[in-house]
């Protein structure tokens, strides 16, 4: 059974980012939390989690700790839901991350799933790709959504080969 217990180091690290790339996440309340392991989906380690916690759970976590932090406000909530986020990010893959710039990327990976529809509603967003490598190899980037991939790590790559040769 995990265990979980607040990060309120992921939430400094995350203010950072949420101001840097993720303005939109400037005034929404997110929680933040370690979860002791790491778990497996599909076969693949999962590092971090981002999700919503809704209705009467948001409701009770929110008035629960509404006095101790900032994740819920009762007279400022304009949310009749009380809808919340939730990253959580595993402290044992965290503790074996080598620098500051793979434990951003793991945090700002898990705040981009975290949006706003059209109407202000706080919705996950799924990721930019989901293929197989070995289609890749055999096809190539044969949809849109790969081929602006593929475009982002040329990009990525041609910058670390620039890096590298100076």
């Amino acid at each position: 059974m995990s265990t979980f217990t607040m990060a309120p180091e992921l939430a400094t690290r995350a203010d950072k980012l949420i101001r840097k790339h993720h303005t939109h996440l400037k005034e929404i309340p997110i929680l933040y939390v370690w979860r002791d392991k790491a778990t497996r989906a599909g076969g693949r380690l999962v590092l971090g989690k981002a999700s919503r916690l809704t209705g009467r759970n948001a409701y009770l976590i929110g008035a629960a700790i509404g006095g101790q932090g900032e994740l819920y406000d009762y007279e400022h909530d304009d949310d009749a839901d009380h809808t919340r986020f939730v990253i959580e990010i595993a402290a044992d893959v965290w503790l074996l991350l080598t620098d500051d710039n793979e434990r951003d990327a793991l945090l700002d990976h898990e705040l981009s799933h975290c949006r706003l529809d059209d109407e202000g509603r706080l919705v996950l967003r799924d990721h930019d790709v989901s293929e197989f490598a070995h289609i890749v190899k055999r096809y190539g980037l044969w949809r849109d959504d790969l081929r602006e991939f593929g475009e982002a790590v040329e990009h990525q790559l041609s910058l670390e080969l620039e890096s590298s040769s100076k």
